[in-house]
């Protein structure tokens, strides 16, 4: 279905409440204030809806509004992306602590698939893809369950472990370690899946661990964390702490993950 340029001004119009009749504003003021608002004209949002088709690929229940709405959101995309430092903090891994588990938290990477940078190399190459990606490094409090770091984008054909080893390894206190899968094995501060002195334990572990992966989906309903076509990395760096904060502040209203049971210790 195609959308005018007129539609999508009285759309507009709509959204940002502007007087309309005898008080409407001249036609080079409201262009001024749609693109400050927008940050492109409607001629451009108008080719945008009839390439995107959001009716037919997204849902039969898309609008005008929400395209712009979405353009709203990329300009805001820095500010969301800048609350990292007070939304996502690393010391609320202490958060409901019994002060006796030395892992409090989980770790997993995540990959996004990319078109491939040039020059060419195959530091970009995802495993998990089978083509160019960047991987993000991902930290839950095992008590509470929230995000307390993200750490990227880094190439994909890094290791977990090498970039566990330039970052997080870094951030933990003496003794503390974290619980993450095999992939991160052959670190003393690493704790894998099979290190558990029981059945009990390890169950713990593999319900923490899998419950890591619920957040990893929860970040891929943003589709932008899913795949990136562009080769721009310091752009998606912003995006994704921006879907991270908007995640984690989602836990903390209301739309928490499941709680598990975690008294796992180290002798």
């Amino acid at each position: 279905m195609l959308v005018s340029r007129l539609a999508f001004e009285k759309v507009a119009r709509e959204m940002l409440e502007l007087p309309i009749g005898s008080k409407q504003y001249s036609r080079e003021r409201e262009k001024r204030v749609f693109r400050a608002a927008f940050g492109t004209s409607f001629e451009v949002c108008s080719e945008l809806w009839s390439k995107l088709e959001p009716k037919k690929k997204i849902s039969r229940r898309a609008q005008p509004k929400h395209l712009l709405w979405t353009l709203i959101y990329y300009k805001f995309t820095d500010g969301i992306a800048d609350l990292e430092e007070v939304v996502i903090v690393w010391a609320n891994r202490f958060n409901d602590w019994d002060g006796k588990c030395i892992a409090l938290v989980t770790v997993d990477g995540t990959d996004v698939w990319m078109w491939e940078p040039s020059p060419r190399s195959r530091i970009w190459w995802s495993h998990k893809h089978n083509r160019a990606a960047m991987r993000y490094e991902i930290a839950q409090c095992i008590q509470t369950g929230d995000i307390v770091a993200i750490n990227g984008p880094f190439p994909a054909n890094l290791s977990d472990r090498e970039i566990f080893d330039a970052n997080l390894s870094l951030m933990l206190m003496p003794g503390e370690c974290v619980e993450a899968d095999n992939g991160y094995s052959g670190r003393i501060q690493i704790k894998t899946n099979a290190v558990g002195k029981d059945s009990i334990t390890r169950k713990q572990k593999s319900v923490a661990r899998g419950r890591h992966e619920n957040v990893n989906r929860r970040l891929k309903i943003f589709k932008v964390m899913e795949r990136w076509e562009s080769t721009n990395t310091e752009k998606h760096g912003k995006i994704a702490r921006a879907v991270a904060v908007i995640v984690q502040l989602s836990f903390e209203n209301g739309a928490r993950l499941y709680p598990v049971k975690y008294e796992v210790t180290y002798d």
